[in-house]
């Protein structure tokens, strides 16, 4: 080694020693927890995230987008309403796809089909019990409207639509982009087995990541 080279490595010896015990392992510590974080970032990525497709969560969730799953936030609850969830339709595709919960078990619901230029409206009696609310969803789609209501006395979509009771045990679910989402209007409330896992964050494209927050509310209504 040169004489400049050792000088210059007992300098950089020299400033190590003049850290005391406390600093060097609080670096010590804050490189470990990055390595953590970082490792946990990819396992995530690589195994709780999935690709949207296709665009039955527009505006919210675009074809391609990739966002993380939790399978274990019902473990010890159950899904609520807003809540966007994976789940596996029971008819049709089976790939898994991205919906909305919109009814919970026990819930009646009727959803009149768009007439005057109103769109559709979709109404609950939570519960079964009390009276009727309309449920306001800031986060929809504009790219149309479904003609059709619902439900049949299967869940479905009708000319001639009625109050339907959610089953116990199943929930139903709908795309944010109305017009072209295939969901429960297709193929009735879904079980709760359905439900692979709650949708809790857009991670990529990093110029969207955020949080999957928004919900609707009610607000009392008759029909």
């Amino acid at each position: 080694m040169s004489a400049p080279a050792e000088a210059s490595q007992a300098q950089r010896d020299r400033r190590r020693r003049r850290l005391p015990t406390w600093a060097r392992r609080l670096v010590w510590g804050l490189s470990i927890g990055v390595l953590v974080l970082a490792l946990f970032a990819l396992v995530a990525v690589l195994f709780f995230s999935d690709r949207v497709i296709g665009p039955s969560m527009l505006p919210g969730l675009h074809s391609g987008d990739r966002a993380l799953i939790n399978p274990l936030a019902y473990i010890f609850g159950s899904p609520q309403r807003g809540d966007v969830v994976e789940v596996t339709p029971p008819a049709g595709p089976r790939d898994a796809a991205v919906k909305r919960v919109v009814g919970l078990p026990g819930d009646e619901l009727e959803i009149l089909p768009a007439s005057h230029g109103q769109p559709p409206a979709v109404f609950i009696r939570p519960g079964g019990k009390g009276g009727w609310y309309r449920l306001i969803e800031p986060y929809l789609g504009s790219t149309g409207v479904p003609w059709l209501g619902c439900c049949d006395s299967t869940g479905r979509a009708t000319e001639h639509p009625r109050p339907f009771r959610v089953p116990a045990g199943e929930y139903f679910v709908l795309g944010d982009n109305r017009s072209v989402s295939y969901d429960s209007m297709d193929y009735g409330p879904v079980p709760r087995g359905a439900i692979q896992g709650k949708v809790v964050w857009l991670i990529l494209p990093l110029s969207r990541f955020a949080p999957v927050a928004q919900r609707p509310t009610l607000r009392p209504a008759r029909i």
